[in-house]
């Protein structure tokens, strides 16, 4: 067979009417001063979305003959996340939303620290069960498909989840390291993934539901690993 490269050539995204950047802008909320002309891909498919610095996204427009190949370049922000129906079905990737956060006014759920405790140790919860006032009906009015769970509280460093609204529950897409290490700081101890279960919600609430739970645990776990050649 043939042997992969270790390299990969990142190709601007086209920016027009209806395109991936248009419908992007369009589902987070991303404001006109969002720098979309640093949004670069690794493929025709764009299945992954990287940022890149100005400086590096100048040193690859320079290369109009794709013969710069990179091992990292740009941090991925957005990574294909194949669903049914109208979804977007681009979703956040944890170690991007840094770059999109400052700019997104959309698929932003404000969680008090009750609820984001129990994400941070189960990963998945059933909307009906959420306690922060208003977030059910908030979850519930989005419609489905990725979005952020951000920690409501007046002061403090900024704590968030990227995860995904099913048709009855929500589930995290981000590693378990970072999950330890959050919880850790926030709420004193580490996940417990004995107790993943035990608060009676189904995994698999779903079709949807199941696949965004497994899609996006897999997915996070190996980039954590060093899966990442090019982010």
């Amino acid at each position: 067979p043939e042997r992969k490269s270790k390299y990969e050539v990142l190709i601007p995204i086209p920016h027009e009417k209806g395109s991936l950047v248009d419908r992007a802008k369009e589902f987070y909320g991303l404001s006109d001063e969002f720098p979309t002309d640093q949004l670069f891909t690794s493929s025709t498919t764009s299945n992954k979305v990287y940022f890149v610095s100005g400086a590096v996204k100048s040193l690859l427009e320079a290369d109009g003959k794709g013969q710069l190949h990179t091992v990292h370049a740009g941090v991925k922000v957005l990574e294909k996340n194949p669903t049914k129906g109208d979804i977007f079905d681009y979703r956040l990737r944890q170690e991007g939303v840094p770059f999109l956060l400052p700019y997104m006014s959309k698929r932003l759920l404000r969680l008090g620290l009750p609820d984001f405790s129990v994400l941070l140790r189960k990963r998945v919860m059933l909307m009906q069960d959420l306690q922060t006032e208003g977030a059910e009906a908030a979850a519930r009015e989005m419609g489905g498909g990725c979005m952020l769970f951000m920690l409501d509280r007046a002061e403090g460093e900024t704590a968030y989840l990227a995860g995904w609204r099913g048709t009855q529950q929500l589930t995290l897409f981000v590693s378990k390291f970072e999950l330890q290490a959050l919880s850790h700081k926030l709420i004193g101890h580490k996940t417990d993934d004995k107790d993943d279960n035990k608060s009676g919600e189904k995994p698999g609430d779903k079709a949807e539901d199941k696949g965004e739970d497994k899609a996006g645990e897999k997915a996070e776990d190996k980039g954590e690993k060093g899966e990442d050649k090019a982010g």
